[in-house]
């Protein structure tokens, strides 16, 4: 009887939060093919489902200077990768772009942004996250730094120890592992930016400039789902 339960309540669970949430490759445009941030934005707390996973509560802000352009949420390109492996995520592009420098000041595109991961019942919890810086161009003095936290459900309490870090001038991949868990909460902060340069007769001493076209992010999980595990244990203690 208390197996019967159970399994009925772990089914009604995982079809209630499954239908609550779209796939994310079903929001957007029509055909699902082009999604923006702000349609992701846009979700709240509801969200869209990669896999057995729910990603919502997105947040995005930036801000700009110098010879940079505004990027806002509608111009920031969303992509669900993985969804049928160990290691789901969301594909970000768009154009950050500072084109050079300026003697006024430095020139750079600042950007927050984030979101909340959570396991449907019965998926399998989270134990790892990777970030991949994928693409960009850069010259002279131009840099993109884009900096990653995790946190647990709580949105205080960091998880492995330590923040990810990706830039043009040093590693374009990193991840951190931490003890399987069902809710993470994502918070990065994303600079692209060339520094002020000193006028001349001819414009500035020294230049460069910057642009990122996309990142990656993933998270890896354990292979084999708990909920199938408990119902595994309980049917054998019933056999």
């Amino acid at each position: 009887m208390k197996l019967s339960v159970f399994l009925a309540g772990t089914v009604v669970a995982f079809a209630s939060m499954a239908t609550a949430a779209p796939l994310c490759t079903d929001i957007g445009a029509p055909d699902g093919a082009v999604t923006t941030m702000a349609d992701y934005v846009a979700l709240g707390s509801t969200g869209c489902q990669i896999g057995d996973k729910v990603f919502y509560n997105f947040f995005y802000s930036s801000s700009f200077g110098g010879t940079a352009a505004a990027v806002p949420a509608s111009a920031v390109f969303l992509a669900p990768v993985g969804a049928d492996t160990f290691n789901p995520g969301i594909a970000f592009s768009g154009e950050w772009n500072v084109p050079g420098a300026s003697s006024a000041g430095n020139s750079f595109i600042d950007t927050s942004l984030g979101f909340t991961v959570t396991v449907l019942p019965g998926g399998r919890s989270i134990d790892d996250a990777s970030l991949t810086l994928d693409a960009f161009a850069q010259t002279g003095t131009g840099l993109a730094t884009i900096g990653e936290t995790v946190f647990a459900a709580d949105g205080f309490t960091q998880l492995g120890g330590r923040a990810m870090t990706v830039s043009t001038n040093g590693q374009r991949l990193d991840d951190v592992f931490f003890a399987s868990t069902g809710t993470i909460q994502v918070k990065k902060n994303f600079f692209v930016g060339v520094p002020q340069c000193a006028p001349t007769g001819e414009g500035c001493s020294a230049s460069g400039s910057i642009a990122v076209s996309s990142f990656t992010e993933n998270f890896s999980e354990i292979p084999e789902p708990v909920g199938a595990i408990l119902i595994g244990s309980g049917l054998l203690a019933l056999g």
